[in-house]
């Protein structure tokens, strides 16, 4: 029976493959009794009409329905059921706000609907749809991400393959429901979640993804797991081994996979496992895993991995984009003698735990977004610290407008002259002292890997940092002077520590000791190579920076700059140290 009638009303048409052509009258709207349409599997063309609002069920896929108007769900509370599958010359539609009337709907499947834009954030248990079950979007045009109102949901059904969605698949750990998931063809990053709370969950397909890391054991160990895929994604790690009757699409050859070996279930070495642990908390970096392959980071010349003697001795993180906290595991790289994670924007605060690694000589992490106090390193690791505004305080604040480098206005606003007077006096003495060290000392520079030629001293230049952008400091050196890379960075770390010295809290400025101690590094860098060098200052280059300046300040017989240095808090002793602690904290502010 294909029409039915209760009280001489129409409350039901089913037209299925029927073979029917042409479009559907919009008279159909007058059937107000209408709770049943079904016309799938016809060649049925032109806008889909206006139905009535005690409509229960819509089953109208397989046709070639151009349009559907935008508010055709407004009121229908009583619909229950969906299917618009196949209907690809609806394309370009979005999913329409009035949807969200449909209060009692329980499936809603639109596969191959022409759908573009994204998936609205009405799905999901905060949404007005409570009792959605079964939520079919695959092969559309939809973009966008997965939206965190799907989470604790009553949606045991979740298919979303063969689209343009992007970003992480975390809401899925908190889909509780889901007995089946399908998000492949699609483009999602990260790593998989913690799906440990989907106990019912038996069909899950990630397949022809970006994302990365580990494959988590909570996926392994699902109890009720049957079929999963992951082939063509970009995992890391050990291989995981199903149980036994579990079907498993995880090709080991030809896949994109990055796994540290083709057997499943054999170990990773101990130095992939360590890196791997560290970058956890960065969600695996799709730039790492495109590139990290094999099960030796040293022969495979892992990008950011430097090595010597087949043990990781420099990380070299910089510049790469990163989002999320430093991983307290790096300590488990035990050769490491340079963390450098500058130029990112990592959050959150130092692990204490970097404090033991053991041949540990540089941290910089500058230029992120860290805070908290400093953690107490041993004496003769250099800490790279600026460009950090919340470094030394107890939380981050809302909005890092500060800026305590380089790339500051050079606007100082203050509550007394006396501050800025103290600034500008400190930006002075280091330049002077900077100027006297590569005026002095740099006659004949001695690079770590050779000697270099440097023109004489009358044609370096020293000029206000306010006059150029902060940018680079190589435009303020004069430009006959031939500066390598080596050199350059010396007399950056002169311009950096002017910069710090400038920052607008008192709190944020280090103290003189502080600045012997970043300046006593480059003197055994800036010591002539020959030792008779004649000095008409009475200078021994075998002295500490203080004497050198000491013994300048009698032959001048007109400096008041007094020279007691109060002892670091990371010096104990009276030999000078290489350690350089932040730019931008006070002792107070560390451990």
């Amino acid at each position: 029976m294909y029409i039915t009638c209760e009280r001489s009303r129409v409350t039901s048409i089913k037209l299925p493959s029927k073979n029917l052509q042409g479009s559907l009258p919009k008279e159909l709207v007058k059937l107000t009794a209408l709770q049943h349409f079904e016309c799938q599997g016809n060649g049925l063309t032109g806008p889909f009409p206006y139905l009535s609002k005690s409509l229960q069920s819509l089953i109208i896929h397989d046709n070639k329905f151009t349009s559907i108007p935008s508010n055709f769900f407004a009121g229908m509370g009583n619909l229950q059921e969906i299917n618009m599958d196949d209907n690809p010359s609806l394309y370009p539609w979005q999913i329409p706000n009035s949807l969200r009337d449909c209060v009692a709907l329980q499936n809603f499947s639109a596969h191959n609907a022409g759908i573009v834009g994204t998936i609205p954030d009405f799905f999901g248990r905060d949404g007005p749809l409570t009792g959605l079950v079964f939520l079919e979007l695959s092969s559309n045009h939809l973009g966008g991400v997965l939206p965190a109102s799907l989470s604790r949901g009553s949606i045991e059904f979740l298919l979303v393959n063969g689209q343009n969605m992007t970003g992480t698949l975390d809401v899925l750990q908190n889909m509780t429901s889901l007995k089946k998931i399908w998000v492949n063809d699609n483009s999602f990053t990260g790593p998989i979640p913690d799906v440990s709370g989907l106990k019912q969950l038996s069909d899950i397909n990630l397949r022809d993804n970006q994302l990365t890391g580990v494959v988590p054991s909570s996926l392994v160990n699902l109890p009720n797991l049957q079929v999963v895929k992951l082939t063509n994604n970009y995992l890391q790690g050990s291989p995981p081994m199903f149980r036994v009757g579990v079907v498993v699409d995880n090709n080991l050859v030809g896949s994109r996979n990055q796994f540290c070996t083709n057997v499943p279930g054999q170990p990773c070495s101990p130095l992939v496992n360590a890196l791997l642990l560290a970058i956890e908390p960065l969600s695996y970096p799709l730039q790492f895993a495109e590139s990290w392959r094999g099960n030796d980071p040293c022969v495979n010349k892992w990008t950011g991995i430097i090595c010597a003697g087949g043990n990781i001795s420099v990380i070299n993180f910089q510049n790469m984009g990163l989002i999320g906290h430093i991983s307290p595991n790096f300590v488990s790289l035990s050769s490491l003698t340079k963390l450098l994670l500058a130029n990112n924007s990592l959050t959150g605060t130092i692990p204490n735990q970097l404090t033991s690694m053991p041949l540990l000589q540089e941290l910089d992490v500058s230029n992120n977004h860290l805070y908290g106090r400093v953690p107490s390193f041993p004496k003769g690791v250099v800490l790279k610290l600026g460009g950090n505004p919340d470094i030394g305080k107890d939380k981050p604040s809302s909005t890092s407008g500060d800026n305590f480098g380089f790339g500051g206005s050079g606007n100082f606003k203050t509550n007394g002259g006396g501050v800025i007077i103290g600034i500008i006096l400190g930006i002075v003495i280091l330049l002077c002292i900077g100027a006297l060290v590569v005026i002095k000392f740099g006659k004949r520079l001695r690079i770590h890997r050779g000697i270099g030629k440097h023109p004489p001293p009358d044609a370096i230049k020293v000029q206000d940092k306010y006059q150029w952008d902060g940018n680079d400091v190589k435009v303020i050196i004069d430009h006959t002077i031939e500066v390598d890379e080596e050199t350059y960075a010396s007399i950056n770390t002169v311009a950096e520590l002017a910069g710090h010295c400038s920052a607008r809290e008192p709190h944020q400025r280090p103290d003189m000791s502080h600045a012997v101690n970043v300046l006593s590094s480059l003197v055994e860098v800036w010591k002539p190579a020959e030792q008779n060098v004649d000095d008409i200052y009475g200078i021994n280059f075998d002295m500490t920076l203080p004497e050198a300046l000491q013994r300048w300040q009698a032959f001048e017989g007109r400096s008041t700059l007094d020279l007691t240095l109060s002892p670091s808090p990371m010096q104990t002793t009276g030999d000078n140290s290489h350690t350089s602690e932040s730019p931008n904290v006070s002792s107070d502010a560390r451990k």
